[in-house]
């Protein structure tokens, strides 16, 4: 069974890269290009995993993330944090994400699926 990704990213040459990559990984992907439409997809579509920018129009990954958190159903979907800025400098909910749920831009193919792994399957990757 393919695991579920939300991928909220409003830079559109960066979210069709990735949906190309992930698609080959096998992995389906369900796409947003804002923070609003990402929690109507993750509320209708329930991913096991989103991978969010946080600098957005409309609404960010810290909002989207707090929104995700506040509701039953989403409130224990892994989420990873994407930013061109340094993780010391995010706000709050996602200062206070472990590094394992943030990447810098830009990041390597081979560091978004080991954090991808690290969420969908956390006994195996600390193994």
């Amino acid at each position: 069974m393919k695991s579920k990704i939300l991928l909220i990213e409003d830079e559109d040459s960066l979210r069709q890269s990735l949906l190309i990559m992930l698609m080959t990984e096998g992995y389906e992907v369900v796409m947003a290009e804002d923070g609003s439409i990402g929690v109507d997809l993750a509320m209708t579509e329930y991913p096991d995993i989103v991978i969010c920018d946080l600098r957005m129009p409309r609404l960010g990954g810290d909002r989207v993330l707090d929104i995700l958190r506040h509701d039953p159903n989403t409130e224990r979907t892994p989420f990873i944090c994407i930013s061109s800025e340094a993780q010391t400098t995010t706000p709050s909910p996602i200062k206070d994400l472990s590094h394992n749920n943030y990447l810098q831009k830009p990041f390597s193919r081979l560091d978004l699926l080991s954090a991808i792994n690290r969420q969908l399957c956390p006994v195996l990757a600390a193994g």
